[in-house]
């Protein structure tokens, strides 16, 4: 996930506390969406911090290079799944 600053700093701006809010939230959850994801994508962006939209660019690029490295794993998920429709009994 993207980096909301350094937490060890005390927030400089109203704003700031609001994205360490979301943060600490959206840490919370992590444990149930993981928990039921078939496959999870990490791109390494931890060195880009959440307001940062001139490094776009380099954003997608991590994010390609995560989904590539991912791909056995899509594959895999994607074969269980159709392999579950096939062998699933028909509701007639």
């Amino acid at each position: 996930s993207l980096s909301n600053g350094a937490m060890e700093e005390k927030p400089k701006s109203m704003f700031e506390v609001i994205g360490r809010a979301f943060a600490i939230v959206a840490q919370g959850n992590q444990a149930a969406w993981r928990r039921d994801a078939d496959v999870v994508i990490e791109p390494n962006v931890m060195n880009v911090l959440w307001d940062e939209f001139e490094r776009t660019p380099e954003l997608v690029a991590a994010g390609e290079a995560a989904a590539r490295l991912a791909l056995p794993s899509i594959r895999a998920a994607i074969s269980a799944f159709a392999q579950r429709r096939v062998t699933a009994p028909a509701n007639d």
